[in-house]
């Protein structure tokens, strides 16, 4: 008797209670809003994303208090709540500590649990990829309407003078965001227009999906930020993987869409696309300075690390990451950021955290429009930690929030399952990602 390499099919479990219209509202407004956080502030101090964090947090209290309790335990946020624990046990022995980045942390924490309970089947799931498109699309047409024409009017021939270029064509943005943020924004929703190109229905809804994901590609270069652009490819590449590469229609996509990509994306961006530690009129670029000073200290944090609060003081003040004003600078990467805090037992704690979160992608994720998306956004939040040094970001928060609500609700313990109303496969086991 022949044996089948597929898991076998069974029967979804049916969740705690299907998710109202008003908890795929929340969901999806969160992270529509997300990109204009630091712009739509209520009150000082309290955005417009904050509120509906706490909208969420009222509702899951007062109506899914059980469905809160069970996602409390998930894996994932087991060995966030053991990474906190350490991080505050070495804070405690540091000099000068400082329990702000542990707050943050935890808030993020706090979100994520939050994103997982609501994210209890699939609408809400899909409610939420859709926000990520919507939140895409809007933030590049901001870009292309305030920066394409100054990027596409002047030619940059080198990284500096790109990076000049990139000051003037966005003092004016009326966001006045993070630029690497913005960049990162569009990508995740250049990724999950690709997941719904690739399993689209129809030609209609595939064109339709094409075009969007057009507009978000370009828009993720228009900022100008290598990671973004890296993060962005890299999270496409390995959606375009797991569906497989081998489909003629996966191919011709890719071809289209990097073909357009290529020929709309300004001359200026690319000037800007390079990396080196060398200097130019004796500066060292930001990154590579930040990079090269806290692979120079290594031996000084590696084993128990100096403290959160040490490190935004008197540690980094003595440093190169202390800037002309005096402020210091973090340097880019969360797990070396980390580590500067908390030494090696941070780090590996953070990186149990991220290899939970990676249990949480499903396997055959290319039997699923939904799943390819749970995965390019896994891709997209790895590849953004390694850029940034801000591991409380409400990124993080969404990210691993739908990761987690996925593996628990949707496709909990490697079940497989027949769809009743379209005949595939819903999959989902921990451990890998096609």
């Amino acid at each position: 008797m022949m044996l089948s390499n597929n898991p076998p099919i069974h029967t979804a479990p049916e969740p705690a209670s299907p998710t109202s219209s008003v908890e795929r509202v929340l969901l999806a407004l969160t992270i529509i809003a997300l990109p204009a956080d630091n712009h739509l502030i209520i009150l000082p101090g309290i955005s417009v994303v904050y509120v509906l964090f706490g909208a969420i947090a009222v509702y899951v209290m007062a109506f899914r208090f059980s469905e809160l309790l069970e996602t409390l335990s998930h894996p994932a946020f087991i060995a966030a709540y053991l990474f906190l624990f350490i991080g505050f046990v070495m804070e405690l022995t540091a000099v000068n500590n400082s329990y702000d980045e542990l707050i943050r942390i935890a808030q993020m924490i706090v979100g994520a649990v939050l994103v997982a309970s609501l994210c209890r089947d699939l609408p809400a799931l899909e409610m939420a990829c859709y926000g990520y498109l919507v939140a895409g699309v809007w933030l590049s047409i901001l870009l292309f309407t305030t920066s394409y024409g100054a990027l596409s009017d002047v030619t940059a021939t080198n990284f500096h003078e790109a990076s000049q270029l990139r000051e003037r064509a966005f003092e004016d943005n009326p966001l006045q965001a993070n630029l690497n943020s913005m960049a990162f924004g569009a990508g995740q929703a250049a990724v999950v227009a690709l997941a719904w190109a690739l399993k689209a229905r129809t030609p209609l809804h595939r064109n339709l999906c094409i075009g969007l994901g057009f507009i978000c590609m370009v828009g993720a270069f228009l900022p100008l930020s290598r990671g973004g652009v890296v993060i962005m490819i890299g999270s496409c590449a390995s959606v375009m993987y797991a569906f497989g590469l081998r489909q003629g229609k996966a191919v011709l996509i890719a071809v289209l869409l990097g073909g357009a990509v290529l020929a709309s994306v300004p001359q200026s961006v690319w000037s800007r696309m390079s990396f080196t530690f060398e200097a130019h009129e004796g500066k060292v670029e930001g990154r590579a300075r930040v990079v090269g000073t806290a692979i120079d200290h290594l031996p000084e944090y590696f084993l128990t690390g100096v403290g959160a609060g040490n490190f935004w003081t008197s540690w980094g003040r003595r440093t190169e990451l202390a800037t002309d004003s005096g402020r210091v600078s973090g340097v880019h990467n969360c797990f070396m950021q980390v580590t500067l805090y908390w030494g090696v037992l941070g780090l590996m704690a953070l990186l149990l955290v991220f290899w939970q979160a990676y249990r949480c992608v499903p396997w055959f994720s290319h039997r699923d429009a939904a799943s390819l998306c749970v995965l390019g956004i896994g891709v997209s939040l790895l590849l953004y930690s390694m850029v940034i040094h801000s591991i409380y970001a409400k990124e993080f928060s969404l990210g691993l929030g739908l990761l987690a609500g996925a593996d628990r609700w949707i496709w909990p313990h490697g079940v497989v399952y027949a769809d009743p109303l379209y005949g595939t496969r819903r999959v989902s086991t921990p451990h890998a990602v096609s």
